[in-house]
């Protein structure tokens, strides 16, 4: 497994609302394809990023249980859809919305910039889910990310949702809808 290099420097890394990125994995989330701009944002070659492990991007903000979520997910063969800090080479983050679909030997991510309010909500929910899970660590319990399970459902369910499925579905139709919008407004300016 490779390992980040570069500590989080606090800096947007550039992507652009119109652009879509996408990757490809085996079952155990090791890279075996993406496009030319996952490679551009996340800093790596395409080369340099086949055979690593996906998490290789993850950002140590990120709260275990997101992932807890979406690998329990797709290994029942769903899709999962979620917003999601990477970590680029050089240090820099990036937002994005990720659309998680199984393959017949294993799984495609299509990502694209969270560009509506949703997103600053998510950012505060993720940092409460986060400092629960370095409580728990610190508390001696093994399972963290369960400390981070319960306000993640609670904070979907305080929007107006049934479950996590339903907001990440009405989520997915938000960002599509306010990245239209800013891709609009753009090409008018």
């Amino acid at each position: 497994m490779k390992i980040q290099e570069t500590a989080p420097t606090g800096k947007a890394q550039p992507l652009e609302a119109n652009e879509t990125f996408f990757s490809t994995t085996d079952e155990r989330g090791i890279i075996t394809g993406g496009n030319a701009i996952f490679s551009r944002t996340s800093g790596y070659t395409i080369g340099e990023l086949l055979g690593q492990p996906h998490n290789l991007i993850r950002h140590p903000d990120m709260p275990r249980h997101v992932f807890q979520r979406l690998w329990a997910t797709i290994k029942r063969r769903q899709s999962f859809m979620g917003y999601v800090k990477n970590h680029a080479r050089n240090g820099n983050h990036y937002w994005v919305f990720a659309i998680v679909v199984p393959l017949p030997s294993g799984y495609l991510s299509v990502r694209i910039k969270p560009t509506s309010p949703l997103l600053g909500k998510i950012e505060a929910l993720y940092r409460r889910m986060a400092d629960a899970e370095a409580d728990a660590v610190k508390g001696g319990h093994s399972e963290s990310a369960a400390a981070s399970a319960a306000l993640l459902d609670e904070a979907v369910r305080g929007l107006g949702y049934a479950d996590y499925t339903a907001f990440s579905h009405d989520a997915l139709n938000t960002e599509i809808k306010s990245r239209d919008a800013e891709v609009r407004a753009r090409s008018l300016a």
